[in-house]
């Protein structure tokens, strides 16, 4: 791997208060950057060398100041993360007509035309098209459009499945499983048709970290990234229960299984009801894209091996 001699230059994090905000930046702190983490409602933890900044990307103008000295900026920024906007998502190349989280995004873009900022990370989500039927992947399409069409010199999008943190302490999504398994014997499973390859958050700190020290070849490059384990969503909820739940359980599937998610998530003690569900978390689809590994040297450099899903669950203790 080619890398730039820029371990000493700024990196901006927007939304590094956020879940994978929050190990991204002191993983970027340790590399030796100065990380400028951009925040909006919550105030990220100190860290050495990290410089929290509140900023709603609201005004293209304020955001000059947090973007001095900054080489490269790592998009996470999402309103209303897997539940997709509440905007009409409309395809408009002006975006004058667009979804929250493209106009931010655009201003952001804006601002790092004028202070020649050099590269731009977007994390996308893999199923992301413009004729999606999820809001949130049609939403990430559109918002990948805008930074392709962008002046910014260089442009990555990495499309990430499902992350996950395998510690249930940690992650929200362990727990939004957990939140249907709270009643003994039995426990519902959503139905999903496709696999899913969930993606430890270590590693996509890594690849993260590494795409913002790539020595790009072209202006701009697309990486999907996926864990090693395809798995169906009934073997998730399966492991999830191994794990973190006690005594024998048996699964309630097909429409059935489908129907009950909701009644039992809401009687969960992590529930919330303007948070994400675990249908929301589920819909991020393992659906690859096989023009993103044609003549894509990126690719090879930062899809090195990740861990399975089996494999973190295993590691730590109940």
């Amino acid at each position: 791997m080619t890398r730039t001699d820029s371990a000493e230059d700024a990196i901006l994090v927007a939304g590094g208060s956020g879940f994978i905000g929050r190990h991204l930046v002191p993983f970027l702190a340790d590399r030796g950057h100065s990380v400028v983490s951009m925040y909006h409602m919550r105030l990220p933890e100190p860290y050495p060398n990290v410089f929290p900044v509140c900023s709603d990307l609201g005004s293209v103008d304020l955001l000059a100041a947090p973007l001095r000295g900054v080489e490269t900026v790592i998009f996470l920024a999402w309103e209303n993360n897997f539940m997709g906007s509440s905007d009409e998502i409309k395809f408009d190349p002006s975006y004058k007509r667009c979804s929250t989280n493209v106009r931010l995004l655009s201003n952001l873009l804006t601002a790092m035309e004028k202070a020649e900022t050099k590269r731009i990370i977007f994390l996308s989500a893999v199923g992301a098209n413009r004729r999606a039927k999820l809001p949130f992947l049609k939403e990430k399409y559109l918002a990948e459009v805008a930074v392709l069409n962008s002046k910014v010199p260089e442009k990555i999008i990495v499309r990430s499945n499902l992350v996950y943190h395998p510690d249930s302490a940690h992650d929200q999504f362990i727990k939004s499983v957990m939140n249907v398994m709270k009643f003994p014997g039995v426990y519902p499973v959503p139905r999903v048709d496709d696999k899913i390859a969930p993606v430890h958050i270590d590693d996509l700190c890594q690849i993260l970290g590494d795409a913002s020290e790539y020595e790009m070849e072209q202006p701009s490059a697309i990486v999907e990234v996926a864990g090693p384990d395809d798995l169906r969503v009934e073997d998730i909820f399966r492991l999830v229960s191994e794990k973190f739940s006690k005594g024998a359980r048996i699964q309630l599937r097909g429409s059935l299984g489908n129907s009950l998610v909701p009644i039992f998530e809401r009687r969960g003690e992590h529930y919330s009801p303007s948070g994400p569900k675990v249908k929301d978390y589920l819909s991020i689809a393992n659906i690859r894209d096989s023009n993103t590994e044609t003549d894509n040297p990126i690719s090879g450099v930062l899809l090195k091996k990740t861990r399975g899903f089996r494999e973190a669950l295993g590691a730590i203790s109940k």
